[in-house]
């Protein structure tokens, strides 16, 4: 199960930051935090502790994040006060027993007890899943909570976990994480079932993006690596040196947009239906995830118009606005959508407020626009779906759909073949599911082994 690649050391002028370890948030802020200039001591005791991870039975650990997921939703919980604004209740679900369960059972297409121990396979063979071992984890800085679905399914399949995390995060994980490893369950025969013996082998770190030493270090002690964020991002962690059969799973930059069929608009109500539904998805991290929807194409000569479906969708997002204040910003992403409502203005029809809450631009064209980010959606037509197979290839994650049933398989078959991972309906974008960018993940987390009776 291990690969043992201690030569590597980090010398003291590439430091590494130690944020989260043994169950401890090592610090109130990021810049008080320890600094090591050697991981040998930490990795020996991660190897320990997976020990006491592998020896736990899955149904115990999903009783434990069930009670997270409980924890969470507590109006005057700590979860609430501390993490509600970090964006940690749209993933409430990822944590509950029945869905993390579901979603195994998927990932590994067998018994969830092959995951405990060698399970029958047929009269001859014996069967069980294995940890792979180490699992590290590049999380990005734009919305780090994301990088907990990596976490929780590495968790799950009882491997040891490094959080390698962006300096913009701060001590945003490392305080959940500590939060968590408090957690206990006492089950019905009055086990208990520690919340810090299944979080003892889960540290999180900090080095800069220069530091090649520390880079390469969790590299070859990985056997896999996990990469969220932009395309530099992941192809750094790529491009580094790594052991003969380390895998990497990577949730690299990828796009998202919806498509309506004119049969589906054919009334003011299901206009205004589907406008709610779709700006709660633009609204969702504001944005900030690859299946956030950018471009919603209507298909030409509905009902009512694609004009006044944009009308309306303004209308909603404004509904919204009032409820759900807005998050994130930067200079750059602001000049853009500065640049675009004047454009619009111009040339086509642009909808928002005085402020940058929410943008809705429409043009009477089917040219995908870049996104702009902070709940701005452009509004575009199409007149047949070749238009939009033309936009579709292996970097589209979702197609946000509101289509006939018969229509929109034959649509998704065409459109998979092209690189399209998934085709949710418009009001579920942003869920996050099992399979994700085309993979069953926790099925790359273990190893399949197999006795010959």
């Amino acid at each position: 199960m291990w690969r043992y690649s201690l030569g590597v050391n980090v010398s003291k002028k590439n430091e590494i930051k130690l944020l989260f370890f043994e169950n401890k948030c090592l610090s109130e802020n990021f810049e008080g935090a320890p600094t090591i200039s050697d991981f040998s001591s930490q990795y020996n005791s991660l190897k320990e502790a997976h020990r006491t991870l592998t020896n736990t039975n899955t149904d115990d650990i999903l009783d434990f994040f069930d009670e997270i997921s409980k924890k969470i939703i507590e109006r005057d919980g700590v979860f609430q006060k501390k993490f509600s604004e970090d964006g940690i209740n749209f993933l409430t679900y990822w944590f509950r027993k029945n869905f993390l369960k579901k979603a195994l059972s998927e990932s590994i297409r067998t018994d969830l007890s092959a995951l405990d121990g060698y399970i029958q396979l047929d009269k001859k063979n014996l069967i069980t899943a294995t940890p792979k071992g180490i699992i590290t984890h590049w999380l990005s800085g734009n919305v780090p909570i994301l990088g907990l679905l990596s976490l929780i399914q590495g968790l799950a399949t009882k491997n040891i976990n490094i959080l390698k995390i962006s300096k913009e995060t701060g001590m945003l994980i490392p305080n959940f994480l500590h939060e968590i490893s408090k957690i206990n369950v006492k089950k019905s025969n009055n086990r208990l079932i520690k919340g810090s013996d299944i979080c003892k082998g889960i540290a999180v770190v900090y080095f800069d993006r220069d530091n090649t030493n520390a880079q390469e270090y969790f590299s070859k002690i990985s056997n896999i690596r996990v990469a969220w964020g932009g395309m530099d991002a992941v192809e750094s962690v790529m491009n580094t040196k790594k052991q003969y059969g380390t895998e990497d799973v990577i949730f690299g930059p990828k796009k998202s947009f919806a498509v309506i069929d004119k049969t589906q608009i054919d009334s003011e109500r299901n206009v205004d239906l589907l406008c709610q539904k779709l700006a709660y998805d633009i609204f969702q991290i504001d944005q900030r995830g690859c299946n956030s929807p950018h471009n919603v194409f209507i298909e030409k000569n509905s009902k009512l118009g694609s004009k006044f479906f944009a009308e309306r969708l303004s209308i909603a997002m404004k509904s919204l606005a009032s409820k759900s204040p807005q998050q994130y910003y930067s200079s750059l992403e602001t000049l853009n959508i500065l640049k675009k409502r004047t454009e619009y203005d111009m040339f086509y029809e642009a909808y928002y407020p005085e402020s940058l809450e929410w943008t809705v631009l429409y043009a009477d064209n089917s040219s995908i626009e870049d996104a702009c980010f902070n709940r701005t959606i452009f509004v575009k037509t199409f007149k047949n779906i070749d238009d939009i197979l033309n936009e579709c290839s292996h970097l589209t994650q979702s197609i946000g759909v509101a289509m006939e049933e018969k229509k929109l398989i034959k649509f998704a078959r065409r459109a998979a073949l092209r690189g399209v991972d998934r085709f949710p309906k418009i009001g579920t974008m942003t869920l996050y599911e099992v399979p994700w960018d085309g993979m069953y993940v926790m099925d790359r987390f273990v190893k399949w082994t197999k006795i010959n009776n």
